[in-house]
């Protein structure tokens, strides 16, 4: 649960993010793309006529 009292840089979970944040600052979105070449296959849905795409 969370702390109001408490900062929220100053909590465990942002301290993950951060350290998520430091060891990924040099990947470029083209290149994980590039990684998935069937990610829009894998993650999008169609459905009455709609698309739903979260590849992205």
């Amino acid at each position: 649960m969370i702390n109001p009292s408490c900062p929220i840089n100053q909590t465990a979970i942002w301290a993950q993010l951060h350290q998520h944040q430091r060891s990924t600052r040099f990947l470029h979105m083209r290149d994980l793309f590039r990684q998935q070449p069937d990610r829009f296959a894998q993650m999008h849905e169609q459905l009455n006529g709609l698309l739903l795409d979260y590849s992205k």
